[in-house]
């Protein structure tokens, strides 16, 4: 008797599996819904989408008052349809000459690394505030430029005890991009390297790689696949991007043509989400397969040929965000509509 109670749990827990595993695969039926978006015409630096401890979606921007000489640092919080927004604090120290490079919230935390540009060559001023908005840390990084390079796509993380921040370099001459890690120590205050890895110029297209750092990982999104990396720079996983059109061309096809794009994703949990003009699509890490259609948006209204994806986040299962640019606000840093999918 006691064997056949233990097949028939293996049989049950089997069929939970392949049940599972196909409910997985099938595509969701989301229904869209605008939030009330109030346009700002000053912003600057917005952040991606970020869901926190509250369960709600936040993301960061800055703006300079007018004849004042500092930046206020925004938060935007969204709850359903309504988007509230707060003023974090002011920073004194932010210029046009060196705007964040990365603004971004982690659990109760904000942070913000800046790059600042001098003639000894480049630095990265790092900044932390906790959710009373007082200033925790600061640091100032130098960046070694002896090599004539040029750096962009700054993203960081905080574990706690540990700063991490990570940058794309690019040398002239060398046919790739270098990324660095370094890891500043919060409360020695002292930084050292992490191990590097480089990547193909031709598997990358600049003015669209999108790079992240969640959950102690650093995410690549290049021309044709997603690539993860351990902080420490050990490639963990790798996953081609599914087929579908990314982009749409505005202008005439002169040298100043300028595209609204569909190329963006968000991870969540052991997910990462993805979208093209097909739809969104998600790819479990832990899976054997590759990226599955989530969402198929054949006849929404947003994946047409007046908006362009800013970013995507997830705030659950059943819930998730798209930051949308019209063709007409192109010009403009400020997102169009934010519109929420959920079931």
């Amino acid at each position: 008797m006691k064997k056949k109670i233990i097949l028939l749990l293996v049989i049950m827990s089997l069929c939970i599996c392949i049940l599972g595993e196909g409910a997985d695969a099938k595509e969701k039926q989301l229904k869209s819904q605008d939030t009330e978006y109030e346009y700002k015409d000053r912003m600057f630096g917005i952040s991606p989408m970020y869901v926190t401890n509250d369960g709600k979606i936040h993301y960061l921007w800055y703006g300079y008052k007018s004849g004042k000489e500092y930046a206020e640092v925004h938060r935007d919080s969204i709850e359903n349809k309504k988007i509230e927004n707060t003023v974090l604090f002011k920073d004194s120290s932010i210029d046009y000459a060196g705007v964040f490079s990365d603004i971004r919230i982690i659990d109760d935390k904000y942070l913000t690394i800046r790059m600042n540009y001098n003639k000894k060559g480049q630095t990265a001023v790092i900044k932390e505030y906790n959710k009373k908005r007082k200033k925790i840390f600061s640091y100032k990084d130098d960046i070694d430029d002896k090599n004539n390079t040029n750096t962009f796509g700054f993203k960081g993380w905080d574990d706690g005890r540990n700063i991490y921040y990570t940058y794309v370099e690019y040398t002239y001459g060398e046919n790739s991009y270098k990324f660095n890690t370094r890891c500043i120590n919060k409360k020695s205050k002292k930084a050292k390297n992490m191990r590097s890895f480089k990547l193909d110029v031709s598997e990358i297209d600049q003015p669209t790689m999108r790079i992240k750092i969640e959950k102690q990982k650093i995410y690549v999104l290049c021309k044709e696949k997603i690539y993860v990396y351990s902080l420490n720079g050990k490639l963990l996983k790798t996953c081609n991007l599914p087929d579908g059109e990314r982009t749409i061309r505005l202008g005439n096809g002169s040298e100043n043509t300028n595209y609204l794009t569909f190329n963006h994703f968000s991870v969540s949990e052991n997910y990462i989400f993805y979208c093209n003009r097909n739809g969104i699509y998600r790819w479990n890490m832990k899976g054997k397969g590759g990226f599955k259609l989530y969402y198929n948006a054949q006849n929404d209204k947003y994946f047409g040929q007046e908006y362009g994806v800013k970013d995507i986040c997830v705030k659950d299962k059943d819930t998730i965000y798209i930051m949308l640019e019209s063709m007409k606000d192109y010009e403009l840093v400020s997102p169009s509509k934010i519109v929420r999918y959920s079931r």
